[in-house]
């Protein structure tokens, strides 16, 4: 169950952490695809995704349920750790059509994230979208900068074959 601070950020559960985590990098490798497919590389798209199954199980890793359940229990990491959460579900549901442009089911969690911004949508080719997602990659590399190696390899190589499908960036 997730606590409210200030009345105005949540707290997620690990397990509400890990499942935003989830959506969040599928969203980044449907991105990649969309994409590759307008513009290539087609194969940077599929790179994507086997990032993302990684991240994905890297989800349900003991380093990470016990890093996020330690930030939870600290009065100086909670807040951050809650405005992550906030981050990847805003991403999350602002590029949920996605899904549907590239044939990939959309996670079930993505139907719960737009209470605080619900009429944001993005466009997967537009050159902000890159930009977007760097900015919370780069809040998950600085808050979970405790994950072991292999975690962070693969948020940078999903990050990279974003960046390399054309677009229009």
């Amino acid at each position: 169950m997730n606590t409210v601070v200030n009345q105005s950020v949540t707290i997620p559960s690990p397990r509400e952490f890990t499942v935003v985590w989830e959506t969040f990098y599928l969203v980044i490798a449907a991105i990649a695809t969309y994409r590759a497919n307008e513009n290539g590389p087609k194969r940077f798209g599929e790179l994507a995704v086997y990032a993302a199954n990684l991240l994905r199980e890297a989800a349900t890793s003991k380093e990470i349920y016990t890093l996020v359940e330690n930030m939870i229990n600290d009065d100086k990491e909670k807040l951050p750790l809650g405005i992550l959460y906030e981050e990847l579900q805003y991403i999350s549901w602002k590029y949920r059509g996605v899904f549907a442009d590239v044939d990939m089911e959309i996670p079930e969690a993505i139907y719960d994230m737009g209470e605080f911004f619900p009429d944001e949508i993005g466009e997967p080719l537009d050159s902000s979208t890159i930009k977007d997602i760097k900015n919370v990659v780069g809040s998950v590399n600085k808050l979970l900068d405790k994950l072991p190696n292999w975690i962070r390899k693969a948020v940078d190589v999903i990050l990279e074959a974003l960046q390399l499908t054309r677009g229009t960036v």
